[in-house]
C-alpha cells in the first residue's frame, strides 16, 4: 500500500516538473523581450536626438546609458508601470532645456566684443551739453529731438534682461582693453562702457549713486566715488574697487534695467514703463 502511495506521489511530481521548468522558461523570455523592447525603444530616441542636430547632449547620455546604467534601467522597465517606463525612456532622450554654459559664456563675451568694436567715436568730454553716455548713439529720429534708435550692440546687451546683462555688465569693470569710443580723442577702455551703461540703463540713479543736492550735469560731476572711475582710469585696484562696489549692491537688492526715455524702436516708439533720464547728462527733450 505505501508503496503504491510512493510510485503515485512520484508520478505526480514528474508531471508538474515539465509544467514548472516551461512556466519559468516562458517568464524568462517576456522579461528578455521587454528588456530589447526598451533597449531599442531608447536607443532609437537617442539617434534621433543625434541626427537632429544633439549630438552634444546625446553623446554623453548614450554612453553613460550602456555603460553603467543600462542593466539598472531594464530591471526598472520590467518591474514598473508602463507609464512609468515610457517616462524614464522619454526623459533619455529629450533635449537639454537650456544651451551649455560654455557656449551661452561665449554668445554673451561676443556681445562685449561687439560692444568694444562699434565706432561709437568721440563721446566723453567735459562739455555739460554732451550727452556723454554710448547710449545716446545710433540713429537719430529727428534732427530737432535727442531720441535715437540706440546702437545694436547697446540694444541687444539690454536685451538680455537684467539677470544677465547686469552680471556681464559688472564682470566687464576691469576689462581695459581699449574700445572705438573716444575720450580727449584716446580710446576708452570697455571697463568704462560697461560703467556708461550700468549707469544709464539702470534704476541706480539716486543717492546709491549720485550725490544728492548736486546740480552740475558735467561728465562724472555728482557721482559718488565708490561706483565711479573716470573714462581714463586705468589703475586695476580703482576698478577693482568699483567693480567690487556694484557686485556687492546687486546682491543686496538686485539692480533693475530701466529703458531710457530717449530711446526709440524702428518705428519710431519706446516702451511706456520703466522710462528714466540719464543721470550723468543734461535733461533731455521729452
Amino acid at each position: 500500500m505505501q508503496s503504491n502511495s510512493r510510485a503515485s506521489t512520484r508520478k505526480r511530481a514528474a508531471k508538474s516538473e515539465p509544467t514548472q521548468v516551461s512556466h519559468q522558461s516562458s517568464l524568462a523570455l517576456v522579461v528578455q523581450a521587454r528588456r530589447a523592447a526598451y533597449s531599442r525603444y531608447c536607443d532609437v530616441g537617442i539617434r534621433r536626438r543625434h541626427s537632429a542636430g544633439l549630438g552634444f547632449a546625446a553623446l554623453p547620455t548614450r554612453g553613460y546609458d550602456r555603460v553603467m546604467f543600462r542593466p539598472v534601467f531594464f530591471v526598472l522597465c520590467c518591474s514598473l508601470s508602463p507609464l512609468l517606463q515610457s517616462q524614464i525612456c522619454l526623459a533619455q532622450v529629450r533635449p537639454s532645456p537650456t544651451p551649455p554654459k560654455g557656449v551661452a559664456a561665449i554668445k554673451l563675451e561676443g556681445m562685449m566684443d561687439a560692444l568694444m568694436a562699434y565706432p561709437f567715436g568721440q563721446v566723453y568730454s567735459e562739455d555739460i551739453n554732451a550727452p556723454n553716455s554710448i547710449t545716446h548713439v545710433g540713429k537719430k529720429v529727428a534732427d530737432d529731438a535727442d531720441d535715437v534708435i540706440p546702437a545694436p550692440p547697446v540694444q541687444q546687451i539690454y536685451n538680455l534682461g537684467q539677470q544677465v546683462a547686469i552680471p556681464l555688465l559688472i564682470s566687464h569693470l576691469t576689462d581695459q582693453r581699449p574700445s572705438q569710443a573716444k575720450y580727449h580723442d584716446q580710446p576708452v577702455p570697455v571697463a568704462y562702457l560697461a560703467l556708461d551703461l550700468l549707469l544709464h540703463l539702470t534704476d541706480m540713479n539716486d543717492e546709491r549713486v549720485v550725490v544728492p543736492g548736486c546740480e552740475q550735469h558735467g561728465l562724472g560731476d555728482c557721482m559718488q566715488p565708490d561706483f565711479y572711475f573716470s573714462p581714463d582710469t586705468s589703475d586695476p585696484n580703482t576698478l577693482a574697487s568699483v567693480q567690487k562696489a556694484w557686485m556687492a549692491e546687486n546682491h543686496r537688492q538686485p539692480i533693475r534695467l530701466v529703458y531710457p526715455n530717449w530711446w526709440r524702436s524702428g518705428e519710431g516708439t519706446t516702451p511706456a514703463v520703466h522710462s528714466r533720464p540719464s543721470p550723468t547728462s543734461r535733461p533731455q527733450a521729452q
